[in-house]
């Protein structure tokens, strides 16, 4: 009886612990506060000037990162099989506030690696050779090219007929991205952007089909844990995106390199300007002015001064998980174990065993 009291009394402190990570986490919007706020403007004034690099505005920092440090701090330990789970999460919380507070320090390319790793030599040259071995042959998008209107109309249609009717499409006047999905039930799309038809149904596998299929199935699991996410289950979903795309066998043109792409914009980038770096990609890699921009945004973001060397090292983790995925599925990995939600491929032994954990219900 003492055993079974032990054990209930340590699931009701674990199930208090992932209310209470789920609490923090929801007030970290990590990106929110990374992203340039004058993306539109900079832009216009590179591609008129490009000998310049930009300088990028970011909102202000409201988040009381002291606060949520004792908070973090303040949470136990637990004798549970499952606590190992949240101890990490909450060491990649603590890493989140730490970039955050880095954000346009020299420090910030540092923390940046110890949250999201490093491109090492290796990781660079295997991105570098994945290039070089399909580029000469890559056969360019030339699919129809859709509408603002249209593009929008085929997210929403998308989201019904796969059950996601609550789910709303909002539009931004400025982002890093042409398309985003929130924790929040919510597809952000930037305003007035165009997609090829092949790009738009590679964009739905991707962002629909991964990032918002396994949300939904995190939602009905015994752990909120699982619905945000657990540590470092960003490599393993963005890899898991990127196969879903690539998966269809369309013709996706730089997008089929873009990851590999990205490993190579962050190596550069601790050695290169936001300059040096954009007119690198373009006479390297046969980059457009567009593809160029949106890259080097990608990996220079995080301090105002773009003319310094640093890189954000987040954007590696499609190539890393990438090859993950690859790995995965290889050795006799189930795919749809991965879609049990917001998780690791690292993670499946311990999330498999957990008392009423839902097989999922959204499966691309």
């Amino acid at each position: 009886l003492v055993a079974i009291s032990n054990a209930s009394v340590d699931e009701k402190m674990l199930q208090n612990i992932d209310e209470k990570i789920a609490e923090i986490d929801t007030e970290i919007k990590l990106l929110s506060y990374l992203n340039p706020q004058n993306l539109n403007e900079q832009k216009l004034l590179f591609l008129e000037h490009p000998q310049f690099s930009p300088r990028f505005v970011y909102r202000d920092l409201d988040l009381d990162i002291t606060q949520l440090r004792n908070e973090l701090k303040r949470i136990p330990e637990v004798n549970h099989e499952l606590f190992p789970l949240f101890r990490r999460k909450i060491d990649e919380l603590s890493r989140k506030l730490d970039l955050i507070e880095s954000r346009s320090t020299t420090d910030f390319g540092a923390v940046s690696e110890a949250l999201f790793g490093k491109v090492t030599r290796n990781l660079y040259q295997e991105a570098l050779n994945f290039i070089r071995e399909y580029l000469p042959n890559l056969k360019l998008d030339e699919s129809e090219i859709l509408d603002f209107k249209t593009s929008r109309e085929a997210f929403r249609s998308f989201l019904d007929q796969h059950g996601l009717k609550h789910w709303s499409i909002k539009v931004l006047d400025d982002a890093v991205v042409d398309i985003q999905v929130t924790k929040r039930d919510s597809v952000l799309l930037k305003k007035g952007a165009e997609f090829r038809q092949n790009h738009l149904k590679a964009l739905l596998a991707h962002e629909i089909g991964t990032h918002a299929f396994r949300l939904e199935n995190g939602k009905m699991q015994p752990y909120r844990l699982l619905e945000r996410g657990t540590a470092g289950y960003l490599r393993t979903e963005e890899g898991l995106a990127v196969w879903n795309q690539n998966q269809l066998g369309l013709n996706l043109g730089m997008k089929f390199l873009t990851p590999a792409l990205l490993v190579v914009a962050v190596y550069m980038s601790n050695r290169m300007n936001f300059y040096d770096l954009y007119h690198y990609l373009k006479s390297t890699f046969e980059v457009d002015d567009d593809l160029a921009w949106k890259l080097c945004v990608k990996v220079k973001r995080g301090r105002e001064n773009t003319a310094k060397n640093y890189g954000f090292t987040k954007d590696l983790l499609y190539f890393c998980g990438q090859k993950d995925i690859e790995k995965f599925s290889a050795k006799g990995g189930k795919i749809s174990d991965l879609y049990l939600g917001k998780i690791t491929i690292e993670d499946l032994k311990l999330v498999k065993s957990i008392e009423g954990i839902r097989p999922a219900k959204f499966l691309l």
